[in-house]
């Protein structure tokens, strides 16, 4: 049985890791849309995130 179970779990872990990995969206995601994502999940949870500004590009590189 021990044996049995094993792969039992190894197949659901698959089944599940799959499944995670269909969910994900595999683009490139712009600097406004990771922003906006990010303040989200701040104010979904404020007391376990902060945000900080690193600074801001050089507006010669957009564009490109």
């Amino acid at each position: 049985c021990s044996r049995l179970c094993l792969w039992d779990a190894v197949g659901i872990l698959i089944l599940c890791l799959a499944s995670a990995a269909a969910a994900l969206d595999f683009r490139y995601h712009h600097a406004e849309e990771l922003e906006e994502f990010l303040r989200g999940v701040h104010a979904a949870h404020p007391s376990l995130t902060h945000l900080h500004s690193i600074g801001r590009s050089c507006p010669c590189w957009e564009g490109r």
